[in-house]
């Protein structure tokens, strides 16, 4: 669903219902809808402000096709280091944009969207607090005000030292 962030520190990546992305020694991880991931990734790796750009979808062949088509860009951009990867890779990350969510149904209300997504959340920052507890959560996943307060409430239960979510839509 959607990517994950790099080895050292400095990347992102995507998982069927993530994504994320890091810059020079400050990490940032990418988790989200595949094209959101994926643009997400693309735009970091375009404006310099990673080194590494780690992809991480629930699908690993999705996110190793997501992975080759960024790289062909990166000899016009820059020296990036785009691969596919797992949450190990979020270990050094210093933000973490979670892309991921499920999409709202016919008849679905934005309430029930919320409590699918917020399961998804759970999972997103469960795994990455257990590698990284210091990591800083961008949020793009609707409803996202509601969201965003979600995601910054599970990130204290896992010990994150978090007063603040960040979000955009």
């Amino acid at each position: 669903e959607c990517p994950h962030l790099c080895r050292r520190a400095t990347g992102i990546s995507v998982d069927q219902s993530r994504s994320g992305a890091v810059s020079d020694g400050a990490g940032i991880d990418a988790l989200g809808k595949p094209m959101v991931g994926a643009t997400a990734a693309y735009a970091i790796m375009l404006r310099k402000a990673a080194s590494d750009i780690v992809l991480i979808d629930a699908n690993e062949k999705r996110a190793i096709a997501e992975a080759q088509d960024i790289t062909h860009a990166v000899p016009f951009a820059a020296a990036t280091d785009v691969y596919a990867g797992d949450y190990e890779d979020l270990r050094d990350a210093k933000i973490v944009v979670i892309a991921a969510g499920a999409s709202q149904k016919p008849g679905e209300t934005r309430l029930m969207l919320m409590e699918k997504n917020a399961s998804i959340m759970r999972d997103i920052i469960s795994k990455t607090a257990s590698v990284n507890p210091n990591v800083l959560f961008l949020v793009a996943t609707n409803p996202v005000d509601i969201i965003t307060n979600i995601c910054v409430n599970i990130a204290k239960e896992f010990g994150q030292a978090c007063d603040r979510g960040i979000a955009f839509s």
